[in-house]
């Protein structure tokens, strides 16, 4: 199996979003084209050649202003800063699942990572067994995972969207 890379911040993906949608609604496509359109069904057309395309650039930049006020951008989710306490390295549970997940170090109840956080959990260096507990749901990861000392090791949580029992976990490292 590939590794994949980690979760991209919900924030940019809106962002991102917003971008996609702005060039669906540029004026050659269906919402302000001159030309004929058509929706599901080939023998279904609808004219829309009677609407102004002048008015898609001032409604363009009233779904872009509006989208990014609403939205936001606010990418310091991923930002992982946290001072790692000389001689131990730090394991990050990224919580990019729709529910809470409890974490257990080495059989240790360290408490509740809720849905969009990242929370830091300092250790000694060396191989820790970590169990992550979907909450409110049967789904459920554990593994063995190295801490290194002055690095984080970063556990980037999802749901797995083949097996409804099981949390998919992408673990990587930063400085």
């Amino acid at each position: 199996m590939y590794p994949r890379p980690p979760a991209a911040d919900p924030g940019l993906m809106t962002c991102l979003f917003t971008f996609a949608l702005s060039g669906l609604l540029r004026e050659d496509y269906f919402l302000f084209g001159p030309k004929p359109f058509t929706i599901l069904n080939p023998r279904m057309r609808c004219d829309m050649s009677h609407r102004s395309s002048r008015k898609a650039p001032v409604f363009l930049a009233a779904v872009a202003a509006l989208s990014l006020s609403l939205l936001g951008c606010d990418d310091s989710h991923n930002d992982f800063d946290h001072d790692i306490p000389p001689g131990k390295g730090t394991i990050f549970v990224d919580n990019n699942s729709p529910n809470g997940v409890e974490v257990f170090i080495d059989g240790v109840d360290q408490g509740k990572v809720g849905n969009g956080n990242a929370d830091p959990f300092d250790l000694d260096p060396g191989t820790h067994r970590v169990v992550l507990n979907q909450h409110s749901s049967d789904r459920a990861w554990n593994d063995f995972v190295d801490v290194l000392v002055g690095k984080k090791t970063i556990l980037d949580v999802t749901n797995d969207p083949n097996d409804y029992n099981a949390l998919d976990v992408y673990v990587y490292f930063k400085n």
